[in-house]
């Protein structure tokens, strides 16, 4: 049974007991994220991730490893778009320890400036890492060709160097303080606890925390001119990625969309694997992929080939969305797909991660918690005709956005099935 606590100082906290397993998994969600930096706090968010590990008022940093390593299991943090998470998966009688350590890394972290030189540091290293990681950069250049650099979807979550370096320890606390507030905490439990113990133990630990800082969030929306944008890398292969209009988080299109990716590119029956890689042996690895947000989202396509190869499969691609367009798809690949979304949400209710993970989402999105039946039957409902009108949609209007890193060759390629817009080559 799902269950639901507010308490008085806004911080909400959804749980579901799950009795027939032996571990639990706890995420405390602050909805906070990239999208809601300012020009000149950029990376702001990803910062103040690495500096809640680094001390307490009663923990030093040393401390709290050894505790995370006492605990077992598995405890790690992440940064995104919209907010950031901290979580940890732990055997039963560990949970009240993960609850302590946890709710002190969000209430009392105390950002020592020699903590902070050094995690800056460390960022500017992992952007460096990032950005000899082609496969990954493209998609980061995808939203950028999308959103537009300066759009908060479009923002690196990493930030930009010069930015992330101009930190300060003061402005780094400041920001903590503002956003980490009661009314952006959302905590997730899932898996083998007491209800009421539980209750009782984030009462206690986080019942006085009144941070007065502000929730009010911050997304600046511009317009901007789209192009097309590839970046010069001696590599082996050239790493692609095309994006064209996607689903809302909170889009009643979702299912028929996510049963389209499917079809196209979510799988290895998928249509573009099977032509792009078994038929012609093009690629590598060719996906589709989905990224939703509380007010946009984007429909992707990733292909890694050698530069030899571009001009085929480019020519594939726009092969394969002319058959799709003239002939839709089957009703059989449709049932596979949904069989196959099916049954990826049934096994992600076998481990206590992804059931905390489900259970926070509604949260999140201010959505009501639907249950997995209603799910499965909202799956079901989707039709022929309405994945149809999805991929029409979207392969009807010539407006994917290219994106690209590898050893390019300008001259040999050709985007005109895509997009008849301006091309950016960098290096």
């Amino acid at each position: 049974m799902k269950k639901k606590v507010v308490l008085p100082n806004g911080v909400r906290i959804v749980l579901e007991p799950i009795d027939y397993v032996r571990s639990a998994s706890v995420g405390f969600w602050v909805i906070n994220g990239s999208i809601h930096e300012k020009d000149e706090s950029q990376g702001i968010n990803h910062l103040i991730e690495h500096m809640l590990f680094k001390g307490t008022k009663t923990r030093n940093a040393q401390m709290i490893a050894k505790e995370m390593d006492m605990i077992g299991g598995h405890m790690n943090a992440f940064s995104s778009k919209e907010y950031s998470c901290y979580y940890a998966k732990v055997i039963e009688s560990n949970l009240n320890a993960s609850l302590e350590l946890i709710s002190d890394l969000i209430q009392n972290s105390i950002f020592k400036e020699e903590d902070l030189k050094c995690e800056k540091g460390v960022i500017l290293e992992e952007i460096n890492m990032y950005e000899d990681s082609p496969d990954e950069l493209v998609h980061d250049i995808l939203g950028e060709v999308y959103w537009g650099e300066t759009h908060p979807y479009g923002r690196s979550i990493l930030g930009k160097k010069e930015i992330v370096e101009s930190f300060t320890r003061d402005f780094a606390y400041e920001y903590y303080k503002e956003k980490y507030v009661p009314q952006n905490l959302i905590i997730s439990i899932a898996g083998k606890f007491k209800y009421e113990k539980v209750i009782e133990k984030i009462k206690k630990l986080l019942g006085d925390f009144n941070n007065k800082g502000s929730n009010d969030l911050y997304v600046k929306c511009e317009s901007h001119d789209r192009k097309n944008k590839f970046v010069h890398k001696d590599t082996e292969q050239v790493h692609i990625s095309l994006g064209t209009k996607g689903c809302k988080y909170k889009s009643q299109e979702k299912y028929a969309q996510t049963i389209f990716n499917i079809i196209l590119g979510g799988g290895m029956s998928s249509r573009l694997f099977q032509s792009l890689r078994e038929m012609h042996g093009l690629v590598y690895s060719v996906y589709s992929y989905q990224t939703s947000y509380m007010s946009d989202g984007m429909f992707a396509i990733y292909i890694g080939t050698h530069p030899t190869k571009i001009k085929n499969v480019f020519e594939l691609m726009n092969k394969e969305f002319d058959i799709l367009l003239k002939s839709g798809v089957t009703s059989e690949e449709v049932k596979i797909a949904k069989n196959q979304l099916k049954s990826s949400l049934l096994m992600g209710l076998e481990s206590t991660s992804g059931v905390m993970n489900r259970i926070a989402r509604p949260e999140i999105y201010n959505l009501k918690r639907n249950k997995i039946d209603t799910i499965i039957r909202k799956i079901n409902k989707v039709s022929v005709d309405q994945v149809h009108e999805i991929l029409n949609s979207m392969l009807g209007e010539n407006h994917f956005l290219v994106s690209g890193v590898g050893n390019i060759d300008m001259n040999k390629i050709d985007i005109s099935g895509f997009n008849d817009l301006e091309t950016e080559f960098i290096g």
